[in-house]
Parts: structure tokens; sequence; C-alpha cells
């Protein structure tokens, strides 16, 4: 990663946990969500991360997920050397395991002997897709997904229903557009995140027809959220951090919340939902 953009993500990052200690602490919304609206769909980012004893993106880590009651998971996909997609969020394996391995640069047998712990999409999929939704995020630029390595993705989710038991994500809106046009997969299958440029992919949302978008919370105004609404495409937000931010997005009729917090935010909208009834 360039360091401009390293900087970036920390400023941005910093001002994200800033916002969320605010709004952990302010009131809760006196607000019902709207009853023609289908239920807030909680979403594990990473698996149940913050639990003890799971690493973001592993099996312990979507296991208790499922355990927690969440609707879906959300995880990470790149491509190893051989053309393996394996689920792990960072290039190296530094922030995870110490190690300064290179996801890139290394077969997919190297890298189970130095992370085995890393899961590859085939097994995730296998595992999950009957009892969780699943949300796999791209990560890595256009140039790191050639034509063949799109339509690997597709072969794997190909026994799958994309927009009922999957949606694949990007913060590279051409990407989303390749998968569509070239690789066949249905743009209700797709969902386009925005981190510091929202208006920009929600116009791009709206004009390629995608399932929806995604951003924080913060910048999801209620503007953004009835212009998607209105055309019936759905709107995700994270990363709920307290049951007062979580109420927040369900009043204000979010479609997905993603969460660090698998089980805290479960029991949270259980209680949400049966105060509101």
């Amino acid at each position: 990663m360039k360091p401009r953009k390293r900087l970036e993500d920390i400023a941005l990052n910093a001002a994200m946990v800033a916002a969320d200690w605010i709004a952990a602490r302010s009131p809760e919304s006196p607000r019902r969500r709207h009853p023609a609206l289908a239920p807030l769909r909680l979403i594990a980012h990473r698996g149940a991360c913050k639990e003890r004893g799971c690493l973001e993106n592993t099996i312990p880590a979507f296991d208790r997920a499922r355990e927690s009651g969440v609707w879906g998971i959300e995880f990470d996909v790149r491509f190893t050397k051989d053309d393996v997609p394996v689920v792990h969020h960072d290039e190296t394996l530094l922030r995870t395991f110490g190690r300064p391995v290179a996801i890139a640069n290394t077969t997919f047998t190297t890298l189970q002997h130095e992370a085995p712990e890393v899961p590859s999409l085939e097994r995730v999929i296998k595992e999950y897709s009957d009892s969780m939704h699943l949300m796999i995020e791209l990560k890595g630029t256009r140039a790191d997904f050639s034509g063949p390595r799109l339509k690997k993705i597709s072969e794997l989710t190909s026994s799958l229903k994309g927009g009922e038991q999957f949606h694949l994500m990007s913060l590279e809106p051409e990407m989303l557009e390749i998968l569509a046009e070239h690789v066949g997969i249905s743009r209700q299958a797709l969902i386009s995140i925005a981190t510091t440029n929202v208006q920009a992919v929600s116009d791009l949302t709206l004009e390629r027809g995608y399932k929806g978008f995604t951003c924080h919370w913060l910048a999801m105004t209620s503007t953004l959220l009835h212009r998607h609404h209105s055309v019936r495409q759905s709107c995700g937000v994270g990363f709920t951090a307290s049951k007062a931010s979580l109420q927040r997005e369900w009043s204000r009729g979010l479609d997905w919340v993603f969460t660090n917090h698998a089980h805290l935010a479960s029991q949270w909208l259980t209680d949400i939902e049966s105060m509101k009834k």
C-alpha cells in the first residue's frame, strides 16, 4: 500500500472510531422502523472477528458468527500466485500472522504451510452458503483480477443463487462492471462499496442497476438512502459498535448493517425489535 493511501486510511479509520464513540453515547432514537420495510439484516464483518480466540476471516470466526445467529458474513478474497482465491483481507500476512508474506507472490500450497488458518474461497462457500448469506468482497485492483480469475469466482458461485445466497462486493466499480458484462454475474448480485467517494459510487450504482451500495454510517445521508430505496436498491452501513448505533440504523430503514460484534449486535437487534413492536 502506498504511504499516502495508508495515511488516508488511518485518518478515515480514526474519524470513524471517534464518530462511533460519540454515537454510542447519544440518546436512543425514538423512531420506529417503517412497517413496510423488510427486516434489517445483520452481517458479521470478517466473521465474529472481535470474539476472543477468533482471528478475522478464519473458520473459527465464521463458526462463531453462525452461532450468533446473524443473517450473513462478510469476507475478503484475494488470489494466490497460482490463481487460487483465498479469504484474507490484507495483501500480506504481516498484520494477521506476523509474516511478511505477500499472498499474490505465494502459491496456495506455500500459503497453507505459512498460515494454514487462511481458508480457500471454495471451502468457505461449501461450509457456510447453506446457513448464512455470503457477502464476498473482492480485494485488490482491476489488474489483480484477470478474466480467468473472475471466471473462477463465477464458477465457484455458480451453484448459488446470486442476490439470494451471495453478493459480490468491490471498491473498484470497473471490476463489478466486468463481472456483469463479461462474466455473466447478475447485477442483482453486485454491491458497490464507497469510502470517501460516496456520491460518485452512489451515482454509478444507480446508473448501472446494481443491487445496492454500502458505506460508513456517517456518510449514509437520508437523501442517499431515499434515493436508492426509491428505485428498490438496498443500502448497507458499517460498523455499528453499540446498541444505540444499531437502533439508529434500524430506525432509519437500512437494509444491511455490518458489525464487528456479531454476538452483541445479534442480541441488540433482538432487544430493539422486541421493544419497538
